[in-house]
């Protein structure tokens, strides 16, 4: 019922938005390296994991987390709809079969001391209703081109969430408590192109830590990558709203129709595609939000694109419903007439498991996942000397993948699927 509900105010707010500036967006991609704090072999385990920021209205994107505010009984007190994705740090060899990590879901009030100091309790659950209680507490410092966001929190977790995520259903601990620190940082180097840190050391309850699943009492966490981040983000308080400008980039709405491929990305760039024996296909209808008109200081314009993917019904396979959510950005040229180049990374969600992906993934010895990153390549001109003023006529792949095994979040995985199709867009 949650997932319903953030699905929902997550596609209004979208549908809502105008074409003026958001409060601040950024894309982040990196390394993130976590002591494992079981009595295994391996020490540490090793994810690449996207980061998504983005704030309009009531809603915001932070990292791995989403809030949207519902309620405000005082000036500086939110009331929050909101997801955190959780890890569940164990050797990699055993992330593809254990799938522990994932997204909870519950309420969080945050009250805002001033500008720059926010104090937070979050109540979340996993999908099975184990709860734990988050306190927390952060502030927003800038420093030159630094901006960085030391915090420390509190959890207290159930005891049917203890037993589960550090007892292993083994041994039972009860409820019991975390205590932590942690700094995350952006170093801006050019424009909007960033250097993106994060350090985390915890602590468990000592009943906890003398469970006999347990080797360590504190953990460590380390992140370090890239982010295109917003100069409002970088430079102002990541909670200010900032001026509300007009941006010269149109919302669009696109509707596509694509075809599944059984060959690999680098073949389908290279203009080597083999044909499904079965022809399953999708449509899909995307709602492009512009977030900015230039990248990296050039006219590239910046979109927020949500995406609605519907696989169709085949010998094969039943109908299922994707979701996807990325950034997406066009390159201008003119040869003669206008063209665009299409790049967006994101994530995507699939209710079921399409035959194309299935039978790559399934063939390769892994289990799936409906959780996946998501690629959209697209190549399209302009139809204005056809009468059609702010049309594009275009052609596009859509990939769903797991980053070769490298990423946890995606299961662990090496292989998706591809398809190749066309589609108009028209600007509004």
């Amino acid at each position: 019922m949650m997932k319903k509900i953030l699905v929902t105010i997550l596609f209004s707010t979208f549908t809502l938005a105008s074409n003026y500036k958001p409060q601040y967006w950024g894309i982040g991609f990196g390394y993130r390296n976590a002591d494992i704090p079981f009595k295994v072999k391996d020490k540490k385990v090793s994810d690449i994991i996207p980061l998504f920021f983005y704030k309009r209205g009531d809603f915001h994107l932070d990292g791995l987390s989403a809030h949207f505010t519902f309620y405000r009984p005082l000036k500086n007190l939110n009331i929050n709809l909101m997801s955190q994705y959780r890890f569940f740090d164990i050797p990699k060899d055993s992330q593809n079969t254990i799938r522990n990590a994932g997204f909870d879901y519950g309420l969080e009030a945050q009250y805002e001391h001033s500008k720059m100091w926010r104090t937070s309790a979050q109540l979340l659950a996993d999908h099975s209703t184990r709860s734990y209680l988050t306190l927390k507490t952060e502030a927003d410092y800038v420093w030159k081109n630094v901006f960085f966001r030391p915090y420390a929190f509190l959890t207290i977790r159930s005891a049917e969430f203890n037993n589960k995520y550090y007892g292993l259903d083994v041994s039972r601990p009860g409820t019991g408590y975390e205590i932590g620190t942690g700094v995350k940082a952006a170093i801006r180097v050019h424009k909007d192109f960033n250097i993106l840190t994060h350090v985390k050391v915890s602590t468990l309850d000592n009943e906890t830590a003398d469970a006999p699943t347990i080797r360590n009492q504190v953990n460590t966490e380390t992140f370090l990558g890239i982010g295109f981040m917003d100069p409002h983000l970088i430079h102002m308080n990541g909670h200010d709203i900032s001026k509300r400008t007009k941006l010269k980039s149109k919302t669009f709405v696109r509707a596509a129709y694509a075809m599944a491929t059984p060959s690999n990305l680098s073949d389908i760039l290279s203009f080597h595609t083999a044909t499904d024996k079965y022809n399953n296909d999708m449509v899909s209808f995307a709602y492009g939000i512009p977030m900015a008109d230039k990248f990296l200081g050039s006219d590239i314009p910046v979109y927020l694109l949500p995406q609605y993917v519907g696989h169709l019904k085949s010998e094969v396979q039943e109908r299922s419903n994707e979701f996807a959510l990325a950034v997406k950005i066009f390159i201008p040229f003119h040869w003669p007439i206008n063209w665009r180049l299409g790049l967006a990374e994101g994530i995507s969600y699939a209710d079921q498991i399409t035959y194309i992906e299935e039978f790559d993934i399934s063939g390769k010895g892994y289990r799936s996942s409906k959780f996946m990153n998501y690629l959209d390549f697209s190549i399209d001109f302009s139809l204005e000397k056809a009468g059609l003023k702010h049309t594009w006529l275009g052609l596009m792949i859509h990939h769903r993948s797991a980053i070769f095994e490298s990423s946890s979040m995606f299961g662990r995985i090496k292989g998706g699927s591809n398809y190749i199709g066309t589609y108009i867009q028209q600007d509004l």
